[in-house]
């Protein structure tokens, strides 16, 4: 899947209803990391964009806590 078809996907799911939990998408990226190939010379770069991934999504969902009164 190319990168335009990617947005799309997901913005399609978001559409519909299929996103996961910020809790469950952190996990997920946790996942992702935890089965990358430690020899792959994108190893490095890889698990520097999955982590920046599930920052953004902590980010996100603390943020959007906190500006709401809520805790979690």
């Amino acid at each position: 899947m190319n990168r335009v078809d990617a947005v799309l996907a997901i913005v399609e799911m978001a559409r519909i209803g299929g996103a996961v939990s910020p809790q469950d998408a952190v996990s997920h990226v946790a996942t992702m990391i935890d089965r990358l190939d430690k020899a792959s010379l994108s190893y490095e770069d890889d698990v520097r964009l999955l982590l920046g991934i599930g920052a953004t999504i902590w980010t996100l969902e603390h943020s959007c806590c906190a500006s709401s009164g809520q805790t979690r």
